[in-house]
């Protein structure tokens, strides 16, 4: 069991998001479940709908793509954990999606950010940064 300082639970867990932010530091949450064991849910995030990209059907599509079941609710994810494997990633141009995907792509070899410059939004040097952070 993961507890976040963002106030969820993952890896079988049942999170509910009582404040306005993103789902764990950089919108990884999603990410990051579709690693745990067990089932994840996400409630009380229907805000993230209307972002750079309605992130929460983009995450269940590419969550798909990694072979792992992400099934979108009202206001969140229902996230099916496991072992995802490398995918071509389609960012909707949204910085958060490449983010959060990269982090996933530690465990999934074989992962492809298409669109990676959509980063500079909010963080120019991410993957710099990332590049280094994965050695």
């Amino acid at each position: 069991m993961l507890r976040g300082h963002w106030g969820w639970t993952g890896g079988g867990a049942d999170t509910r998001s009582g404040r306005r932010e993103e789902i764990g530091p950089g919108f990884r949450g999603p990410s990051l479940a579709a690693l745990a064991r067990g089932d994840t849910v996400i409630t009380g995030v229907a805000h993230l709908r209307p972002k750079e990209s309605d992130r929460l059907q983009a995450v269940a599509a590419e969550l798909a793509k990694m072979s792992r079941e992400a099934r979108e609710t009202a206001d969140g994810l229902v996230i099916r954990g496991g072992a995802p494997h490398g995918a071509v990633i389609h960012t909707f141009n949204d910085h958060r999606i490449a983010m959060s995907f990269a982090v996933a792509g530690l465990k999934a070899p074989g992962m492809r950010i298409t669109d990676p410059d959509c980063v500079a939004k909010s963080f120019p040097d991410f993957w710099e940064f990332f590049d280094r952070l994965s050695r």
